[in-house]
């Protein structure tokens, strides 16, 4: 017997929803972490270090991404 008010759907939106966050946030992490070995190789050094600068603004807003939605479920299962 399911509480009034909650349903099977909410559920599987919310599982969907914290998997993508997940995703991103672990995304974002990696990303941040491995941005000078993504940067290709064959770039100068110069070059190199301004696209692992932007591999890492790129990360960092993957896991910003995925920490709102983490924080937007935390806030919405609150609410219930």
């Amino acid at each position: 017997m399911t509480p009034v008010g909650s349903s099977g759907a909410t559920v599987v939106t919310t599982t969907i929803v914290v998997l993508c966050a997940l995703l991103l946030l672990g995304l974002g992490v990696w990303g941040w972490r491995n941005a000078p070995s993504l940067a290709p190789a064959v770039l100068d050094a110069q070059e190199r270090q301004l696209r692992s600068r932007m591999l890492r603004r790129g990360s960092a807003a993957c896991a910003g991404a995925g920490a709102c939605l983490l924080a937007a479920v935390v806030v919405g299962l609150s609410r219930r």
